[in-house]
């Protein structure tokens, strides 16, 4: 089984967002969470990856400063 992991691109200005991508198995479901001080995690949404890949926009991470994110497996 692959590791998964979360890719980020620069940010695009304050409409467009910073574009995460998750990289992992097909076929899984991903919370995405982030934090501006880690360990206070919240959830910002939820994809799959029906074939191994899948990206998510948060619309405002350019407006928030610093900003963690992780990925977590869903059950």
């Amino acid at each position: 089984m692959p590791m998964e992991r979360l890719q980020a691109s620069r940010c695009g200005g304050l409409t467009s967002g910073l574009r995460l991508t998750v990289v992992g198995q097909a076929g899984l479901y991903y919370e995405i969470q982030a934090a501006e001080i880690p360990g206070n995690w919240h959830s910002i949404g939820a994809l799959s990856t029906p074939q191994g890949t899948n990206s998510f926009t948060d619309a405002g991470a350019c407006t928030n400063g610093q900003r963690f994110y992780r990925i977590r497996l869903m059950q």
